[in-house]
């Protein structure tokens, strides 16, 4: 039988058009998913949209943001009325590249055959080497009565199956100061006081992040793309990096509207060249799929 797996992401009127290349790899790639969308700051008719187009939940009254990493840490509560038997949070500034809907339920059975109640991938450094690079005094003190060599863990994308963990992870984000990734960082301080009960799934192939593409082999053919980490296809693609002015770009994107030119501005991985291309061929594909109502509902007046 299969599980109820609840698709989620979160945006504010900053990040709307994320929704857009998400969203676009999400209806080629994975149509039998539904996406939940959390409402982190949108205005009226952003809201108006998803309601149209997703399946949106609104922003808890009660939820005090100082960021709107808060409201992500958050994520219990707007999932507080959703029947499931599992949440699946993805970034906004992710990208399908495959099919995840069998992969998804394949990875919760065999977390609930082993005891899991949380998958994540790592990043590719330990909570040691992870201080070093970003530097965060209050989390630093924190997270010092664990293990350094412990991996320090992703939170674009997770699989949880857990409303508790949900809500400590709240309640540890909220005692977090105001710092650097500190919503991901109170992520790892809640996963490290359960760790037996923690998946560490293989980053290359849930959440390739742009800094480590050169590690995978990446075949791009008309219309499609496929890319290949040590473990097999890469499923999602993470357009975030250590070293963003190298690797990433706010791509602009100009397209015709009802006789009348629209632009707008999406983050994507810049290199290789002809990844960019695709992202952008995504993008304009899921303009022109949703075009009409994003003018309908105002957003593109």
């Amino acid at each position: 039988m299969h599980s109820r797996l609840c698709l989620v992401t979160g945006v504010d009127a900053g990040m709307f058009s994320q929704l857009l290349l998400l969203g676009g790899s999400l209806r080629r790639y994975s149509p039998g998913l539904a996406l939940h969308v959390c409402d982190f700051g949108l205005t009226e008719a952003q809201r108006a949209y998803v309601r149209r187009r997703y399946v949106l939940l609104d922003k808890p009254m009660e939820i005090r943001a100082r960021h709107p990493w808060d409201y992500k840490a958050n994520l219990g509560r707007y999932v507080a009325t959703v029947s499931s038997d599992a949440i699946v949070w993805i970034d906004a500034d992710m990208i399908v590249l495959n099919d995840i809907q069998a992969p998804l339920q394949a990875l919760f059975d065999a977390m609930r055959a082993d005891g899991h109640v949380v998958a994540v991938a790592d990043s590719g450094v330990s909570i040691g080497e992870h201080q070093a690079m970003e530097p965060a005094p209050s989390y630093e003190i924190l997270v010092s009565g664990f293990d350094p060599s412990a991996p320090y863990l992703n939170s674009g994308f997770f699989l949880c199956g857990s409303r508790g963990f949900l809500d400590v992870w709240a309640a540890q984000t909220a005692i977090m100061n105001l710092e650097k990734l500190f919503e991901q960082n109170a992520f790892n301080l809640t996963i490290l006081g359960s760790r037996r009960q923690v998946r560490i799934l293989d980053r290359f192939r849930w959440n390739l992040v742009a800094n480590e593409l050169p590690s995978a082999d990446i075949d791009i053919s008309p219309g499609h793309v496929a890319v290949t980490g040590p473990a097999g296809p890469v499923l999602i693609l993470h357009a975030t990096s250590t070293d963003r002015s190298r690797d990433l770009i706010l791509q602009p994107i100009e397209i015709q509207l009802n006789n009348r030119s629209v632009t707008t501005t999406v983050r994507m991985i810049l290199n290789p060249p002809a990844l960019l291309s695709f992202q952008h061929e995504l993008t304009v594909e899921a303009i022109r799929s949703e075009g009409a109502a994003l003018v309908e509902c105002g957003v593109w007046p």
